[in-house]
């Protein structure tokens, strides 16, 4: 897609920022959440073929979370299986 000079460039669904607000807290306070039930809740309002996307970016996000000491996987699967909690 080209963007003209005096067009906007149009915005990503939620992005990092809106997942720094959303999965922390919300997201993980409840129990162990796997990545594509954070997904549908984060990403609910946009479509669900864009979900595979916005699940490896929730992925890397957790994954960085993970590294801070802030969310931590239940089990030694693979991230983008795993369930996530908060640390």
């Amino acid at each position: 897609m080209t963007v003209g000079e005096n067009e906007a460039i149009p915005q990503r669904p939620v992005g990092i920022a809106g997942i720094e607000a959303q999965v922390p807290i919300p997201e993980l306070e409840g129990g162990p959440r796997t990545i594509p039930e954070i997904v549908s809740t984060v990403y609910a309002a946009y479509p669900k073929h864009l979900h595979p996307a916005a699940g490896q970016s929730v992925c890397q996000h957790l994954r960085k979370l993970e590294g801070e000491g802030h969310a931590l996987r239940t089990d030694d699967t693979e991230p983008l299986t795993a369930a996530w909690v908060r640390a």
